[in-house]
């Protein structure tokens, strides 16, 4: 019944994107076109264009915007707010099929063309039954969360120590060495613990914490046992840890540069018994498996017989991994749905047409100079 009653209040508030499948013929101003050159050409074309002639031929054949014109302008389906402030305005007025008169912005005049134009349609229960589960269970859970963190701050306000708060709350106390102000780690880099925890009240007195949300579904409270002030330590005290550091530094230098002569050494077809090559199969870029720097290593590589796609990282541990790709497998288009195909072309569409737009902006932009008065 709950989920039923929460599917009816989204059904009621939902308000699907108004997208328009919108073209654009582009001409420039610049400094060897005039603002009225221009609009005399945008207007030619749009007669044109009202005499008969498709405006995807007229965009292939007058738009300035090399990117789009050799698609006959198509920009894609775009939401409100996507293209040019003085575009957009225009581009959500028009009715679809209807061509705009020249639209100026500060790259020139437009005329833009809206030739289709679809709202996103209420998803039906079972497509969002799971969200909705998620959805109403998040929100019971942050409400009970709330209420103990109510009672945490009741509890270690008036008690020394956290022990008592631990006992009635049923919550488990753990310590932590070596915090250290301005360079806490996990939750003790949060701000508001990092302020409450170095506190006079805390520090000096003796108080426990605030209760600080660290992450929206946990919360913090800690009691200092002992503090010891910022000091510069004896070089006795430290030798160990820089020898150290030191060791591990050049242990370092020493496993990447045996990896590079590994790699040489495939390369060069010779056979090393340091490799055990654990095989990976239909790899994609978010692999659970391994580690982002992995990923980013083995979808840097390409397919080369001849030059062996073979590569190494080193892990925050100091390991080496190697890594040599074998295939890259490209999806069959054929394969795909007639939604899918219809889905991607929608992401294509716009997200190639933004793009190429947004980059013709740029590259005016970086032949244009601009002098303040």
């Amino acid at each position: 019944a709950e989920l039923k009653s929460r599917y009816e209040e989204f059904v009621k508030t939902f308000k699907g994107a108004e997208e328009r499948k919108a073209l654009h013929i582009l001409i420039e101003i610049n400094d060897q076109v005039s603002r009225e050159d221009a609009m005399a050409r945008a207007q030619e074309i749009s007669r044109e264009i009202s005499e008969g002639l498709g405006f995807s031929i007229a965009a292939e054949k007058y738009s300035d915007d090399i990117g789009t014109a050799k698609r006959g302008g198509l920009l894609g389906y775009v939401t409100q707010g996507t293209l040019d402030e003085e575009v957009d305005a225009v581009l959500f007025k028009l009715n679809s099929g209807q061509v705009s008169g020249p639209v100026l912005s500060d790259y020139g005049y437009h005329l833009v063309k809206v030739e289709d134009i679809r709202e996103e349609t209420v998803p039906v229960f079972d497509a969002v039954k799971v969200s909705l589960e998620l959805e109403i269970k998040g929100a019971r859970a942050e409400k009970e969360l709330v209420a103990m963190a109510e009672k945490l701050a009741d509890i270690t306000y008036a008690s020394n120590g956290l022990s008592e708060a631990a006992k009635e709350l049923g919550l488990e106390m753990k310590t932590q060495l070596g915090i250290k102000k301005g360079a806490g780690e996990g939750d003790f880099a949060h701000p508001a613990m990092q302020k409450t925890l170095f506190s006079d009240d805390v520090l000096q007195d003796g108080r426990n914490t605030d209760v600080v949300e660290v992450t929206k579904d946990r919360s913090l409270v800690a009691h200092v046992s002992r503090f010891q002030p910022m000091h510069t330590k004896d070089l006795a005290d430290v030798r160990e840890e820089i020898a150290l550091a030191i060791k591990s530094d050049k242990a370092g230098r020493m496993v990447r540069d045996r990896a590079k002569e590994i790699v040489t050494a495939l390369k060069d077809g010779k056979v090393s018994e340091e490799t055990n090559w654990i095989e990976h199969n239909a790899v994609v870029r978010n692999y659970p498996e391994e580690d982002q720097s992995v990923m980013n290593l083995a979808f840097s590589l390409s397919v080369d017989p001849v030059a062996q796609s073979i590569g190494f990282v080193q892990l925050d541990s100091g390991d080496v991994k190697l890594l040599r790709l074998k295939s890259v497998q490209t999806p069959n288009i054929e394969e795909l749905t007639s939604d899918q195909k219809e889905g991607i072309e929608k992401l294509l569409g716009s997200t190639f047409g933004g793009m190429d737009y947004q980059l013709y902006r740029q590259s005016l932009k970086s032949r244009t100079q601009i002098e303040k008065l």
